[in-house]
């Protein structure tokens, strides 16, 4: 006899969390959401933040631009819904400034991208970066939160903020000593990162290698351009500013 009542508890308990799920459902429906897609943990996956410098670029680039990626939690739309952003930093020494160092979010060239397009839950909102004179001798930080609209609400706690750093010298690649040191030598410095730019042709160092293979080829065309560089230049073999030679260690 006391089956009959176990199993009417069980039923009970099934009905309760069916409606809760439901309920969680109808509130996520209700009161979409976004965040910064920052994956740390993936390969090539979003950090929580992108360094950026021109100083690889030749005078004539005035602008360049970066993607965020952001998503959607909740439902998909059959139309665009804008996106709010809020820079957090706004009168702080080293802030980025709307107009000189970036180009503001509501600004028309821009505002039309930054939303979540229609069908979408995700998507890679530009930030223009302008290339100021300022960059030369001092790194800006733009720093980036999820504000609230009539179209989403602020997403997880730990994914609502990012930062964006924009330079005209030379910025550590934050793979450096994780990836690339393996391929090119621990040491590092401007004169360095430049050479095997200018000799391989290759720049994404904020990304893992997709090819190891690539990393392979591109360590051999470096130090084997290194070696032709200061066989041709005895006197004066390739270094830094401070004298400390270019080298694979």
């Amino acid at each position: 006899m006391k089956t009959i009542p176990f199993y009417i508890n069980i039923l009970l308990l099934l009905l309760v969390t069916a409606s809760c799920k439901e309920n969680e459902a109808l509130f996520y429906e209700n009161d979409p959401a976004i965040y910064f897609a920052n994956e740390p943990n993936v390969m090539n996956g979003q950090l929580d933040s992108i360094p950026y410098s021109f100083f690889i670029e030749p005078n004539s680039v005035v602008d360049d631009t970066v993607h965020v990626k952001v998503c959607l939690s909740g439902l998909l739309a059959d139309y665009d819904r804008p996106i709010k952003l809020i820079q957090t930093n706004v009168g702080e020494e080293d802030a980025a400034v709307p107009g000189v160092h970036f180009i503001a979010f509501d600004d028309p060239s821009v505002v039309d991208s930054v939303c979540i397009p229609r069908g979408k839950a995700v998507a890679y909102i530009p930030v223009v970066l302008l290339r100021d004179v300022s960059l030369k001798s001092k790194e800006k930080r733009l720093k980036l939160a999820v504000g609230q609209n009539e179209y989403f609400r602020p997403g997880v706690d730990k994914l609502r903020n990012f930062t964006v750093t924009v330079a005209d010298f030379t910025i550590k690649p934050k793979l450096w000593d994780i990836v690339w040191k393996i391929y090119f030598g621990p040491t590092f410095g401007s004169v360095k990162l430049k050479f095997i730019i200018q000799v391989t042709g290759f720049t994404d160092f904020d990304s893992y290698p997709t090819d190891f293979q690539l990393g392979d080829h591109l360590s051999i065309v470096f130090q084997q351009k290194l070696a032709e560089y200061n066989e041709a230049h005895p006197d004066n073999p390739l270094a830094e500013a401070d004298g400390t030679l270019v080298g694979f260690y």
